[in-house]
């Protein structure tokens, strides 16, 4: 029996960015494995079925192209992963593939599924969904179709019996990756994974730990973290440069040096293998989670660039959104990162809770204060089973994401906190302002072109400069 992942085209959400931005990064801003996929691949394959995965967002596919893609795997049941902003867009995806393919099940998993089970199910070109983890979901779904079995037996799951929608009791989440085999990389178009600031190719991420034990407002993360064994991140790595030819890794936790004696026991192992001499890497983390040293062996392992959460200026809003940092903090960790030879990318928000046009533009001062290699600027936009969107909804009475998720129509205004005295119009054109003002200063402009590495990087920059204009 064969189960074959889809990953469908996942744009980026347009409440995020400008206009051009949001076609920028869509086309090619960040192209990353679909890890989820890959894992689920690996452990369907270890439970003995045929899989496959077709990444037709890495490879561009329009419909027609996927469906032919489908048609020659000829699968017995369809598999697709989808984040909340696609959701609509990945339906509709799947109402043109079930046209061609009415009798192969089609099962819908992700972050979104989980918190929207029945909302989804009112699509009925969705067959089944993964209700929380899949790791061992799936596997016990695939073995109940094949053998016809009692669905409702299966925890964390969710089907129609007739027009019944049923979703089962929840299963509990996962507490170690014991058992857990390497993502099945063997099956993906490595070759298609970059980013827009990428130093070489090709690309990969890989996951060390799943979760995050910060309470930040606006975050979805779960806050229970289950951590990988240092030995094992290093087999991973060491697998993607010998087996794969990878030449640079995305770090993709959320928070890389959380537990830092364990971040320090990671670089260790790839540099006394001498994996650093062969790969780079980048990390993600928050100011609050490093020291000098760690940041020392972390750029000895490979480390080229650190991504910080940053935010905004605004003090008052960091602690209304349970993310504040003494600014000196920051200042210290962005130093010691560019003093070790790493760039550092900051990210920051836009239409934050108490936000005013004085605040956003304190904001960009202090990006451009902090002389940061890279920013990402984006607009903040409340994600579901946060307590920021719990807050809002209490305010408004409006559950935006529940009316998306059946496609009833969302307007602007539901999906921007009450407390921005910013309009949605006006937060887009502080948006462009943001990256030109940061992006566009002579100074930065040389000490880029000075860093470059190759015309590669040279096209991607000036690729990126366009969108901005």
């Amino acid at each position: 029996m064969k189960i074959l992942f889809v990953q469908a085209p996942q744009y980026m959400d347009k409440r995020f960015y400008t206009k051009k931005v949001h076609k920028r990064y869509s086309e090619g801003g960040i192209i990353a494995p679909p890890l989820g996929m890959a894992y689920m691949a690996s452990i369907m394959r270890k439970h003995g079925y045929d899989v496959g995965i077709i990444d037709g967002h890495a490879m561009k596919y329009d419909i027609n192209e996927l469906i032919e893609k489908i048609r020659q795997e000829n699968p017995d049941v369809l598999m697709f992963g989808v984040v909340t902003p696609a959701f609509i867009t990945v339906v509709e995806w799947l109402k043109a593939i079930k046209q061609h393919f009415p009798n192969v099940p089609m099962i819908l998993g992700g972050h979104h599924t989980t918190i929207f089970p029945r909302e989804t199910l009112t699509h009925k070109v969705i067959d089944y969904i993964i209700v929380g983890e899949a790791w061992h979901t799936l596997p016990e779904l695939m073995d109940s179709l094949k053998n016809k079995g009692d669905l409702s037996n299966i925890k964390g799951i969710g089907f129609r019996n007739g027009e019944e929608i049923i979703i089962t009791p929840p299963r509990e989440r996962i507490k170690s990756w014991d058992g857990i085999p390497f993502p099945a990389r063997d099956l993906l178009p490595n070759f298609k994974y970059t980013s827009t600031i990428s130093k070489r190719k090709p690309v990969t991420s890989i996951m060390t730990a799943q979760g995050c034990p910060f309470k930040c407002t606006y975050c979805a993360a779960e806050r229970f973290v289950v951590f990988r064994d240092p030995i094992e991140v290093a087999d991973e790595v060491e697998e993607c440069v010998n087996k794969y030819g990878i030449q640079e890794i995305l770090f993709y936790d959320e928070t890389f040096t959380v537990n830092q004696a364990r971040a320090m026991k990671i670089c260790e192992e790839i540099i006394r293998r001498g994996i650093n001499k062969k790969i780079v890497f980048a990390i993600r983390t928050r100011a609050d989670c490093v020291t000098k040293e760690l940041i020392d062996k972390i750029a000895e392992a490979g480390c080229i660039r650190i991504n910080f959460g940053i935010e905004t200026a605004d003090e008052e809003a960091l602690k209304k959104m349970k993310r504040y940092l003494p600014k000196e903090k920051i200042k210290q960790a962005v130093k010691w990162a560019q003093d070790a030879g790493i760039d550092v990318l900051g990210f920051f928000m836009l239409g934050v809770p108490g936000e005013t046009v004085e605040n956003i533009k304190n904001t960009i001062n202090f990006a451009k204060e902090l002389n940061l290699d890279y920013v990402l600027f984006t607009k903040l936009t409340i994600s579901p089973n946060t307590e920021l969107f719990d807050e809002v909804q209490q305010e408004n009475g409006i559950d935006y994401w529940r009316k998306f998720t059946l496609g009833e129509e969302v307007v602007e205004s539901e999906v921007r906190l009450p407390s921005c005295s910013v309009s949605p119009e006006d937060l887009d054109k502080w948006l462009g302002k943001a990256y030109r003002q940061f992006y566009f200063r002579p100074a930065y402009v040389m000490h880029r072109i000075m860093k470059l590495n190759s015309f590669g990087e040279f096209k991607e920059l000036f690729k990126s400069a366009l969108s901005l204009i």
